[in-house]
């Protein structure tokens, strides 16, 4: 996942940077490049994370963080989702795939 959040992020970046003068408004660049750094720093916590915390943890952080990156305020739906995105990838990779996720000293 966050690979694909890298790599996401990355095309972003590069399209901001390709548009043509005329179609990207200086202030536009700007932010763009301001979220491709913000959503580089959460995915670096969430690497920092996984060892410590754990998936669970470190997982629910990744995805509150991108939720605020990406202008998202409405706490409930983000915890919903959040929780969700979580306890899905834990069934898929734990349980369907077998294969063991990090716990890390919390979980």
């Amino acid at each position: 996942m966050s690979i694909v959040a890298i790599i996401l992020g990355a095309l972003q970046f590069v399209a901001a940077l390709t548009l043509p003068p005329e179609k990207a408004e200086k202030d536009q660049l700007s932010r763009s490049m301001v979220v491709f750094f913000e959503i580089l720093g959460v995915i670096v916590l969430h690497i920092l994370l996984l060892g410590v915390a754990g998936f669970a943890v470190a997982n629910l952080v990744l995805t509150f963080g991108l939720f605020i990156v990406l202008g998202y305020r409405r706490w409930l739906p983000m915890a919903v989702a959040a929780i969700g995105v979580t306890v899905l990838l834990y069934l898929v990779f734990r349980t369907a795939l077998g294969i063991p996720l990090p716990t890390g000293i919390l979980l």
